[in-house]
């Protein structure tokens, strides 16, 4: 450990990061490094799980778009957020990086 030196991620405007979505089983895997997520978007898909993405010395997010300006700011500003992203926690360093739009009005 870690497994990867850099991580790069997206914010879905639902706080989810990869494709740990509110509400999939996914978000509770402790285990494995990857899981299968079904029945919450139109595709299957299969994401690395909080296990995996902590095992980076290095994790970015992108953001980009003023629909994501209400979730990034809740993201940033609320301890406990509850988002899927909000539990992700990197060994190593973390950074967002954010488009104006979505980051219009964040110190």
């Amino acid at each position: 450990r870690p497994l990867f030196d850099a991580t790069l991620l997206g914010l879905g405007p639902d706080g989810h990061t990869a494709s740990l979505f509110p509400g999939a089983a996914a978000l509770e895997e402790h285990e494995r490094w990857t899981a299968v997520v079904a029945g919450l978007q139109a595709e299957t898909r299969i994401t690395l799980t909080y296990p995996a993405l902590a095992s980076s010395r290095r994790t970015a997010c992108l953001v980009e778009g003023a629909e994501k300006r209400a979730i990034l700011t809740r993201l940033r500003t609320v301890p406990d957020a509850g988002l899927p992203a909000a539990r992700l926690n990197s060994g190593g360093a973390r950074w967002i990086f954010a488009d104006q739009a979505a980051a219009e009005g964040l110190a």
